[in-house]
């Protein structure tokens, strides 16, 4: 998910099912979870709502088959203990099995994307910050 939609990662840690409207195929994180202000947060102001790719949606039906059931509700849940999350470590180690942590981190997804978009579409550059929520 971190490279089709972008999100920081605690916005994807913290992701509840409830937050998908699989009908519209957007994902919405709520205020409280975006980096920001705690005013801002407070207001509403923050709530971010991301386009889901088809293949963003068969990742998600996928794990939905996998965590859906659990009650905490999150996406990605902790094994160590009920209404816990997926830590940040455990998404570092699994990112580090796979690429070097000296080449990529999971932020890292973020200025990856933001890069590259920017160069194959410079035209969109407001578009992408706000896909990103960056403030513009």
């Amino acid at each position: 998910m971190l490279i089709l939609i972008f999100p920081r990662q605690g916005e994807l840690r913290f992701c509840k099912w409830e937050y998908i409207d699989w009908e519209q195929k957007t994902l919405t994180i709520p205020s409280h979870l975006m980096k920001g202000t705690k005013l801002l947060k407070q207001t509403g102001a923050l709530t971010h709502t991301i386009a889901l790719s088809t293949q963003a949606i068969r990742l998600l039906e996928q794990l939905q088959a996998l965590t859906g059931h659990i009650p905490s509700g999150y996406l990605l849940p902790s094994t160590k203990g009920e209404g816990k999350v997926m830590s940040d470590g455990t998404l570092n180690k699994a990112l580090r099995q796979i690429i070097p942590s000296d080449k990529q981190d999971i932020h890292g997804f973020r200025g990856l994307a933001s890069t590259w978009l920017n160069e194959q579409h410079p035209e969109y550059s407001a578009v992408i910050e706000k896909m990103l929520s960056h403030k513009g």
